[in-house]
């Protein structure tokens, strides 16, 4: 979508700004309202292609998005990756430099992953990369609730994310085979372009970091736990009271 809009703009500038009737009388349009035609049709064939394909999001490593830095020497790299995407990295307490040394958090940045969404277009975890933690880098987007087996169990109040706003930093932290497929659900309001840092990669920090699970992480987890066992358990209320009501 970027690469198209850059390419409209780059046509864009091409055009002669109108400063008299001339181009009227010559048939041509303006050219402020034909640049704002074409910047609207090159996001509706974004939004149109996109919308019906959840399964497909667009996404590229740190490498793929900066390809100077296969060329940069280790050190390099690190430094450069920290000032890319070391401040989203830190906003997730148990990745913070308060567990993690600036050398980890750039090994772990090369394993984050830009994910770009269309507007309206839902998330649950992603075809290759599974579930993992998502920090806005532009956009917005709205938690829905959880979905499982096809069937959307509605959150009691929508959440909003937006920018700088880390989402599911404690839900990461709990096994797929745990949720049972009951995954957090997530419908964007906007283009929106995400920081995502896949579980799998977290999972591996944590196993090497024992302070950041002691003191940071297991926690979240063991809150998340307790919020599904009361869930479930107010589900279980609910089906014999409704099983008793029907006898």
């Amino acid at each position: 979508y970027r690469k198209h809009l850059d390419e409209a703009n780059m046509l864009i500038r091409c055009f002669t700004l109108r400063t008299d009737d001339t181009n009227i009388h010559a048939g041509i349009e303006d050219a402020n309202v034909v640049a704002t035609r074409i910047r609207r049709f090159v996001t509706a064939q974004y939004d149109g292609s996109m919308i019906n394909r959840p399964s497909e999001y667009t996404s590229s490593t740190l490498d793929q998005v900066f390809p100077i830095l296969g060329g940069l020497s280790l050190e390099l790299r690190h430094m450069a990756t920290l000032q890319v995407v070391g401040k989203y990295i830190e906003m997730v307490p148990y990745l913070s430099d308060t567990y993690l040394t600036r050398k980890e958090q750039a090994s772990l940045a090369f394993k984050c992953v830009y994910l770009e969404f269309s507007r309206g277009e839902t998330f649950e975890k992603h075809p290759r990369y599974g579930r993992g933690v998502m920090v806005m880098k532009q956009g917005s987007c709205i938690s829905l609730g959880l979905v499982g087996s096809r069937i959307i169990r509605e959150a009691r109040c929508l959440k909003t994310y937006s920018i700088d706003n880390p989402i599911a930093v404690n839900d990461t932290l709990v096994e797929d085979s745990f949720l049972a497929g009951n995954e957090p659900l997530y419908r964007f309001m906007s283009y929106s372009l995400v920081i995502f840092i896949p579980q799998s990669a977290i999972f591996e920090v944590l196993k090497d970091k024992k302070m950041a699970w002691k003191n940071c992480a297991r926690w979240r987890y063991l809150r998340t736990c307790l919020i599904k066992w009361s869930r479930d358990r107010n589900d279980d209320v609910h089906m014999e009271t409704c099983s008793g009501r029907e006898a």
